[in-house]
């Protein structure tokens, strides 16, 4: 899985694979940062433990997860807004050997790309939601992650044209997976700007349409509020540059999918994922499906329905 995602990554060698607020990530950068990245690992003696990341800055959290899956390195991402007490909670529960917050990364074309680590590891531990309970922490292996990233891009039809707008939350399955890893497997552009919040609610229309992006993530309580304002040309936007919605992480109620698609004549589709299994597992890409189905099963997912006296 890794070899295939480096040869995908080198192959577009001339392509800006990320963009953050103006600043363009070329292949050639990436390889260089992640090579970076790892070479730093090493020499703190950083390989094969546990870490924790709080990395403000969102371009630096996203390349730190490449170089972590090319590395022997387990990573665990936190917002970095945690209180410092759950942290070092969690910090203990993981016996982890460091936080990091910030790295310094140095542009380069130079990349040491035959020291990456190209077998399976333990690469991530997230936490779920907590819904059903105390929030539980979860391993995921590099091909794991790799797989469930290569198989939702499939059936999410991503391709080397993807343009995706990636402001959800960074240390979540949907924004590691869904807007992040599965774009970059089919070659595809992420556009990362800050995650959603009251405060820049009000720039999402401009960043869609500053960036020409043609795949928008967000959650239902966001596509309510912006189905209240937008430019006046945004209708004609959403068709010319044949862009998709989707909605995750909660219930996409029909009254926020009616009144979206009354609007802006586009459909909301909605995409659902287990974080306790690896991530996403549905996507509604598919039209003439039946009325509130979340979707198609990815590649290598099945369900069993059992009675349970």
């Amino acid at each position: 899985m890794k070899k295939k995602l480096l040869e995908i990554i080198k192959k577009n060698s001339k392509k800006n694979l990320i963009i953050n607020e103006g600043i363009k990530v070329n292949s050639k950068n990436l390889l260089s940062y992640i090579t970076q990245i790892n070479r730093y690992l090493s020499e703190n003696n950083l390989e094969k433990k546990t870490i924790i990341i709080q990395i403000e800055n969102r371009l630096h959290t996203f390349i730190f997860y490449l170089a972590a899956i090319f590395s022997k390195t387990t990573i665990c991402p936190l917002d970095p807004k945690l209180p410092k007490s759950r942290v070092q909670k969690i910090k203990k529960l993981l016996n982890a050997k460091k936080i990091i917050k910030k790295i310094k990364l140095t542009k380069s074309d130079k990349a040491d790309v035959d020291s990456l680590n190209l077998d399976n590891h333990k690469f991530l531990i997230t936490f779920s939601s907590g819904t059903s309970g105390e929030p539980k922490g979860i391993v995921h292996d590099s091909n794991n992650i790799l797989g469930v990233s290569f198989s939702y891009s499939k059936l999410a039809e991503y391709n080397k044209n993807t343009k995706i707008l990636h402001c959800l939350p960074e240390y979540y399955m949907a924004g590691i997976i869904n807007t992040f890893f599965s774009c970059l497997c089919a070659a595809g552009q992420v556009v990362i700007i800050n995650s959603f919040s009251k405060r820049t609610i009000f720039d999402i229309w401009h960043k869609i349409l500053k960036y020409r992006v043609n795949v928008v993530y967000l959650i239902p309580s966001i596509y309510a509020m912006i189905s209240n304002f937008s430019p006046a040309n945004a209708k004609q936007i959403i068709k010319k540059n044949k862009i998709s919605f989707f909605s995750t992480s909660n219930n996409l109620y029909p009254n926020i999918r009616n009144t979206f698609f009354k609007k802006y004549q586009s459909k909301i589709k909605s995409c659902y994922g287990i974080t306790e299994m690896g991530g996403p597992l549905t996507n509604e890409i598919k039209p003439n499906l039946a009325h509130d189905s979340v979707g198609e099963l990815i590649n290598g997912c099945k369900i069993k329905i059992k009675e349970i006296n």
